[in-house]
């Protein structure tokens, strides 16, 4: 979902304008009226590949914030898009040591309640890639950069979010 601004950036990192709109110029971004938005995963990577002191604890929190509240107005949260599992490896790769770590345990949780909850086993071809595409959820990527975030109800969320982000549709024959 794209809800994050330059001008949100600028104020969560305390940097001027012209920082940002340099770090985000490989990152996909959406027209809203005037301005620009981007993908809240899209801005954490891009940050700490550009910035060169990263992105701390309580500027990760910020940008959850003003994700968290932009999108409480959107409706769909489960398809990644097209783009999910590279744009998923470019921010994996940028994860702190304990932010991999909460990235293991949602990925165990998500395997786990795939497996109690899914009927249709050909989505576990695709498994390797939805656990690498999970961290790009927004409700995961808010719980993995700061800890304290609600994680979904993972019987709820593990079969819609494996049947609309498998890589390819489950029955060719609809």
């Amino acid at each position: 979902m794209f809800t994050i601004t330059v001008p949100d950036i600028a104020a969560c990192l305390g940097v001027c304008a012209a920082s940002p709109r340099n770090w985000l110029t490989d990152c996909p971004r959406q027209r809203a009226g005037s301005t620009f938005t981007y993908r809240l995963s899209d801005v954490v990577a891009s940050v700490r590949a550009h910035r060169t002191r990263g992105l701390n604890a309580a500027e990760a929190r910020s940008l959850v914030e003003v994700d968290r509240v932009k999108r409480s107005y959107a409706d769909d949260t489960l398809f990644l898009g097209e783009d999910a599992l590279p744009r998923a490896r470019r921010l994996s790769a940028t994860l702190t040591r304990p932010e991999r770590e909460r990235l293991m345990y949602c990925q165990s949780q998500f395997t786990a309640a795939l497996v109690q909850t899914l009927l249709d086993r050909d989505l576990f071809m695709h498994i390797d890639i939805l656990r690498d595409v999970l961290i790009m959820h927004p409700d995961i990527l808010a719980y993995v950069l700061t800890s304290n975030s609600p994680l979904p109800d993972w019987p709820q969320l593990a079969p819609a979010f494996a049947v609309i982000n498998a890589p390819t549709p489950i029955n060719e024959a609809a």
